[in-house]
């Protein structure tokens, strides 16, 4: 009966899923371009497109796949985890899957969701592990290098010559304008992974007389997996995901967006870093050890140099007892001598790890991170700053669990910090993701975080960046009435008891968002958004004027932003994509401000034509930065822009690539912005004379 069944849907719905490689491929493009425009903040993350193509490359076995090999396609936002396990059920049940039509035949798997998850997962391929020669292993994958440029046009202040006390020149910014970047990876399939990278940011020196290091900052790892009981080992740079990002959280995670029921943290306890963010990484070694049939532990250490501005000068007059640290420096940049004096100047130690008793439809982990400075840090003594870290180290411990049953999942961690100086805190997120329904998904989450928790690590799904002083409840929902229409829509009530930057009190604020997206084939996609956000901030200067009150007076500042997006595919070389933004910002007292931000945009990606481009025109009119509209853009490999529009002018740009061969693909992108009521743009040693502003970049990909 199963093959009669697949036989049925085989002939169904042929036209709808018959596709080649070519096909699959621009639709792994348009998945990836999707789902960080929904999600804008993932641009932080340079390394998920690679995760994508990764997987793209080793797709899982869906007859031979586990729960943990599953589970990469939850952690990127392609499926939920109810529909993990109900693919599990379903085979477990009915025995293995025929082709990838009978995908249709599994409980809430819609066509969506199959569309997103084809270019992933792979049903022929249920060939046995086989053991591989350790030079094979170690030499016989897959290497890539590449080589990127990328430099602003214009002057820009920091660079200009002045003249200096000893009657020579010299400019504000070490370096030259020019950005490079360069990454050299080796891949055996998913199971070992090595490579470096390196970064030199504008402004910082390259190799001269002075600085004989090369670029500014290098990354390295190596990675394999599956080495019997060790599941994971990382040496060198590596990433940290425990619980829901309380205790430590420094991989992908989704924040609040259309996609309303990712909001669930998961993900690989740890993995290889590849990315040039100077911060969020670990530097020492890790591991996941299955110590038993349902048990797993993980374990990490890590000792890196950081960024930090003494607040007391070494001197002869002063002890090291006497010196601290009045701010940890996240930048990342060197560019200038204040900046690189910071550079490298204090150590950071971090160990810790996570004990976790987990079976298919639910787990339970204890996690723990300890982290020491080699000296103490301290922050400005202000109302805001009252109950943030101060010292040399801290100590945080989280309890976190998952559960599935029926078509509900619920998930969550508590989690308490210690500085071990008498300060603790205290946090805890909760949530259920539910299938009410075949067309109905629901969402709720709860969280609390007290304003005394401290965390070095950690992000957790919320308001603000880090879990502190926070109290919220999140409610979302996804509608499919239709196979063709779908309604997204949350809701997020949020307070903070204590101060804030700009908040000089306690504050609320709320979030709401409502988007529908009609779909009636897969050439033509429209969507409509509203999204609506309410904050408690201080007056501004211009509102305290007006009422000739003190600007500590918290008023609610609401923002709102309305939107039209339609893409449309002509035929398969051409892909047509319009947009219109309109956003209003109001204090409740100042005259409202307004804005507005419309493109057209034109891609061409022939599949026997070895250039491809895409081209984009925007204009805006923006009154404020308040009122500022964000737009993700297209970029070269593995890089990603989102500018924000305030002001009023237009931008352009183009990104063009071209197949050399099967070797080597080249990139090159120009963009600029214009304006109409502005003679200069940027501030600072940033700042250029003029009403433009262009940009360059290229990169360089070599396989081998």
């Amino acid at each position: 009966m199963k093959y009669v069944l697949s036989v049925i849907l085989f002939a169904s719905c042929l036209g709808m899923f018959a596709q080649n490689t070519e096909d699959i491929d621009i639709e792994l493009q348009s998945i990836i371009e999707v789902l960080i425009e929904e999600n804008e903040e993932l641009a932080q993350f340079d390394t998920y497109v690679e995760q994508l193509t990764d997987l793209y490359d080793n797709k899982i076995s869906v007859n031979k796949g586990d729960y943990d090999d599953f589970q990469q396609l939850v952690e990127m936002g392609i499926i939920t985890g109810i529909q993990l396990n109900k693919l599990l059920d379903y085979r477990e049940q009915l025995g293995k899957l025929v082709n990838q039509y009978e995908l249709q035949a599994v409980p809430l798997w819609d066509l969506g969701t199959i569309r997103k998850v084809l270019p992933f997962v792979d049903i022929r391929g249920d060939v046995d592990d086989i053991n591989v020669p350790l030079n094979e292993l170690l030499f016989g994958g897959k290497n890539e290098l590449y080589l990127r440029y990328t430099r602003v046009l214009e002057e820009q202040k920091g660079y200009i010559m002045d003249s200096l006390s000893d009657g020579t020149f010299g400019s504000r910014y070490l370096g030259s304008p020019d950005k490079m970047y360069m990454r050299y990876r080796y891949k055996f399939g998913s199971k070992l992974s090595y490579g470096v990278t390196a970064e030199k940011d504008a402004g910082e020196q390259f190799y001269n007389e002075n600085y004989k290091k090369g670029f500014d900052f290098y990354s390295a790892h190596f990675y394999i997996k599956d080495l019997g009981p060790l599941k994971h080992l990382v040496v060198g740079d590596y990433s940290v995901t425990m619980g829901q990002g309380l205790t430590a959280w420094t991989g992908l995670g989704f924040g609040k967006s259309p996609f309303v029921m990712d909001i669930k943290r998961q993900g690989a306890n740890i993995a290889a870093y590849t990315s040039v963010n100077e911060n969020l990484f670990l530097r020492g070694a890790a591991a996941v050890i299955e110590a038993g049939k349902n048990l797993e532990v993980t374990t990490f250490g890590s000792r890196r140099s950081i960024d930090v501005t003494f607040g007391n000068s070494p001197s002869d007059t002063l002890s090291v007892e006497e010196l601290f640290a009045s701010g940890i420096t996240e930048a990342g940049l060197h560019r200038t001598k204040t900046e690189f004096a910071k550079k490298n100047n204090a150590f950071r130690t971090d160990v810790g790890g996570e004990i976790k008793f987990k079976k298919r439809k639910g787990s339970i982990g204890l996690s723990g991170i300890y982290s020491q400075f080699s000296i103490p840090v301290s922050v400005r003594q202000i109302a805001t700053n009252q109950f943030r870290f101060s010292g040399d180290r801290l100590a945080n411990v989280g309890l976190n669990y998952r559960y599935l049953v029926g078509n509900f999942h619920f998930f969550g961690e508590t989690a308490i910090s210690d500085d071990l100086n008498g300060n603790q805190g205290f946090a805890t997120l909760n949530g259920v993701l539910a299938s009410l329904h075949p067309q109905i998904d629901v969402s709720v989450l709860y969280r609390k975080f007290s304003r005394n928790y401290q965390t070095l690590w950690g992000t957790p799904f919320g308001e603000s960046s880090t879990p502190v002083n926070e109290d919220g409840l999140f409610v979302g929902t996804i509608i499919r009435p239709t196979k063709d229409w779908t309604l997204q829509a949350y809701t997020d009530f949020y307070r903070h008891e204590w101060f804030r930057f700009r908040v000089d009190g306690p504050s609320f604020g709320h979030d709401k968002l409502l988007q529908l997206t009609y779909r009636p084939s897969r050439s033509l996609t429209i969507y409509g958004r509203y999204f609506t956000e309410t904050k408690g901030r201080n007056l501004s200067s211009d509102a305290e004027k007006i009422l000739d009150l003190r600007n500590d007076l918290i008023t609610g500042h609401r923002r709102q932003l309305y939107r039209i997006d339609l893409r449309y595919k002509p035929i398969k070389e051409f892909t047509l994509k319009s947009r219109i933004d309109v956003t209003r910002f109001d204090d409740g007292i100042s005259a409202t401000e307004k804005g507005f931000m419309v493109y057209q945009e034109v891609s061409y990606a022939p599949l026997s034509f070895p250039i491809s481009f895409d081209i984009r025109y925007i204009l805006f009119d923006i009154d404020s930065w308040d009122a500022r509209i964000y737009a993700y853009e297209k970029d070269v490999l593995y890089a990603f822009s989102i500018p924000p529009y305030s002001d009023r002018g237009r931008r352009f740009y183009i990104v063009a690539r071209y197949n050399v061969n099967k070797q080597v693909t080249a990139w090159v992108r120009f963009a600029r912005t214009s304006f109409d009521n502005r003679d200069d743009i940027g501030s600072g040693n940033e700042l250029i004379v003029g009403k433009t502003r262009s940009e360059v970049k290229a990169q360089l990909r070599i396989k081998f």
